[in-house]
């Protein structure tokens, strides 16, 4: 095979696959039970092994500190606390249409080690939560809505669209995705939007990576220091 003509392929199975992948871990890792804590702990350790393939194949792969990054990841992190109380979240509006699923479980079933286990091991499992959604989500994330599904949309041929093309319709589609992927859909809607701006302005991922791992990072901080578990 070609090598050229092989390289489309690797990206799109690297851009896409990992993520769908650490999905469907995460639905087999269930609302309920004790699994669900060890479950967490394989997807994260899965993930964060898929991270090195992904990294030789997709040059996009790559994180930049900076301070724009840390300024829009702290902001999503006060959005995401503050905006908390203010509207329904997707568990209990799909609970209140009769439909169950996994943001129903959510809804009912709270993360939380310290009521199952003593505390050394309940610790353990918030150090892996904080660690798999600051270190392994973001890149797993970023790839999947900001490189392939964004670009995706505008093209099927995603690799020859350039970072910092606008779209309103991947814009909007994409943003939206990503928000009713997770519980809090409000604030994920305008995260997806803030990170896609960061991509936009600079035509890369290396912000948009960066901002995404400090907003989990400050979330989840505020999550052990207030013992607000809801938001895991």
């Amino acid at each position: 095979m070609d090598h050229k003509s092989s390289e489309p392929r690797k990206s799109l199975l690297w851009s896409a696959l990992p993520f769908i992948a650490f999905v469907v871990l995460t639905y087999f890792q269930g609302g309920e039970g004790n699994s669900r804590y060890y479950w967490y702990l394989f997807k994260t350790v899965a993930g964060g092994l898929l991270l090195i393939p992904m990294a030789a194949h997709l040059p996009e792969m790559r994180v930049s500190i900076s301070w724009i990054g840390f300024g829009a990841g702290t902001l999503i992190a006060v959005i995401w606390i503050f905006l908390d109380p203010l509207y329904p979240h997707l568990g209990a509006m799909l609970s209140k249409a009769g439909i169950t699923s996994q943001h129903a479980i959510k809804s009912v079933a709270v993360w939380n080690p310290h009521t199952s286990f003593t505390p050394g091991v309940a610790i353990f499992f918030v150090v892996v939560r904080l660690v798999g959604s600051s270190c392994v989500v973001p890149f797993l994330e970023e790839i999947f809505f900001r490189s392939f599904v964004y670009r995706y949309i505008i093209s099927a041929e995603f690799q020859k669209i350039p970072f910092n093309q606008f779209s309103w319709k991947a814009f909007t589609a994409t943003s939206l995705i990503f928000g009713f992927e997770h519980e809090e859909w409000l604030a994920g809607i305008i995260s997806g939007f803030i990170f896609q701006i960061l991509v936009l302005k600079n035509g890369r991922l290396k912000e948009a990576i960066f901002a995404h791992g400090i907003a989990n990072l400050a979330l989840g901080s505020w999550v052990i220091g207030t013992g607000s578990y809801h938001f895991w």
